[in-house]
Parts: C-alpha cells; sequence; structure tokens
C-alpha cells in the first residue's frame, strides 16, 4: 500500500544520503505535507515532480 500523505521532512530524510542533498531553505516548515489527492492519485513518482525547464534549470 502505498502512502497517501507524506512531509517535506521524511522525503529529505529518507533520500538525503543517496541523493546527497542539503536543505538550504524553508526550514520553518519541514514538517508540511504534500498534497494528499496528489500523492494518492499518483500514477508514478514523476506525477509528483512540477516541470523542469532543461533549457533554464535554474529558473
Amino acid at each position: 500500500m502505498k502512502p497517501t500523505s507524506i512531509s517535506a521532512e521524511r522525503l529529505f530524510e529518507e533520500h538525503r544520503e543517496a541523493l546527497r542533498w542539503e536543505w538550504i531553505a524553508g526550514h520553518a516548515h519541514p514538517e508540511r505535507r504534500f498534497d494528499e489527492a496528489a500523492v494518492r492519485d499518483a500514477q508514478s513518482a514523476a506525477d509528483l515532480v512540477g516541470y523542469l525547464n532543461y533549457i533554464h534549470p535554474y529558473r
């Protein structure tokens, strides 16, 4: 059974080592959760990722 809700903090902690992530902003509300409907309705992890601009990746 896939989870219906996950916080940014939990996602970060679960993947920080493998992906060598560093938390640089948003420390005020790490417990914020992703929208439950979006997580529940996602067919794949790619459905939860925002638009990625390959031409201007830092915009």
